[in-house]
C-alpha cells in the first residue's frame, strides 16, 4: 500500500527581485511566520461479503513528510522552532469500483490509534459509490476526539518524537447487503490535511537606499 506523508509549501515569500535592484541597501533582518500545508495519505482496499467488517490498519509516519518540507529551505528550518501544527480537514476519494450492475450505499467509520488511545476520526453515512467514483476528493466530517489524537501526535512531533499513527475502516451497513456471490469491492484513498507554522528569517532591503 502506498501510505505516505506529503508536504506542500502553502505560503511563498518572494524577495529575490529586491536583491537585483541597483543601489539596494540592507536595512535589517526580519523574522516572519510561514505556513506549510501537509497531508497524510493512505490507500484502502475493500473486498467484503458482509456489511459489518473491520479493515486492515494502515500506518502513517507523521514526522517523515514534515521533516522533508522543513529541509527544503536554505538553511533548513528546525523542528524545534515550529510554533503550531494542527489538523485542518480530511477527504476521501473512491478510485476504483467493481461494478456488479447496481449501486452500493455504505455507512461506517474511519478509526485512528495513537499509542494506546483510539477513536473514530471520520464517520460516513449512506455514501453512494456510484456518486463517489470519479467525483474526486469528497470532504469528510471530522470527529473531535479523533482530531485530538491526531493533534497530540503533532504536538509530540514538535517535542522531538517520531509519532506513528494507525488508521483502519469499520463498515456498519451497506445497501444492498453484500454476499459471497455479490461482493463489495472498491479502492479508495483517505487524506488528512494539516498546517505547520514555523518562523523564517529574511533579509529586508531598502529599494531606494543610496
Amino acid at each position: 500500500m502506498n501510505n505516505k506523508m506529503r508536504g506542500i509549501i502553502a505560503l511563498l515569500i518572494v524577495l529575490g527581485l529586491a536583491a537585483g535592484v541597483t543601489g539596494c541597501k540592507l536595512l535589517h533582518e526580519k523574522v516572519v511566520d510561514i505556513v506549510l500545508r501537509n497531508y497524510a495519505e493512505m490507500d484502502f482496499e475493500t473486498r467484503e461479503d458482509s456489511a459489518d467488517y473491520v479493515g486492515d490498519p494502515k500506518i502513517v509516519d507523521v514526522a517523515e513528510g514534515i521533516d522533508d518540507a522543513l529541509e527544503g529551505f536554505d538553511p533548513p528550518l528546525e523542528r524545534s522552532a515550529i510554533t503550531d501544527a494542527r489538523l485542518l480537514s480530511a477527504s476521501y476519494e473512491v478510485t476504483w469500483l467493481e461494478d456488479p450492475g447496481h449501486d452500493w450505499e455504505i455507512s461506517g467509520s474511519v478509526w485512528i490509534q495513537y499509542g494506546l488511545a483510539e477513536s473514530v476520526i471520520i464517520d460516513y453515512s449512506e455514501q453512494s459509490l456510484y456518486d463517489a467514483l470519479g467525483a474526486g476528493e469528497i470532504s469528510a466530517k471530522l470527529n473531535a476526539s479523533g482530531v485530538n489524537l491526531f493533534n497530540a501526535a503533532l504536538d509530540d512531533f514538535r517535542s522531538g518524537l517520531d509519532p506513528v499513527l494507525f488508521f483502519w475502516v469499520e463498515g456498519d451497513s451497506c445497501a444492498p447487503e453484500p454476499t459471497a456471490q455479490d461482493m463489495l469491492e472498491f479502492d479508495w484513498t483517505g487524506r488528512f490535511y494539516m498546517y505547520v507554522v514555523s518562523p523564517l528569517r529574511l533579509e529586508v532591503f531598502d529599494l531606494y537606499g543610496e
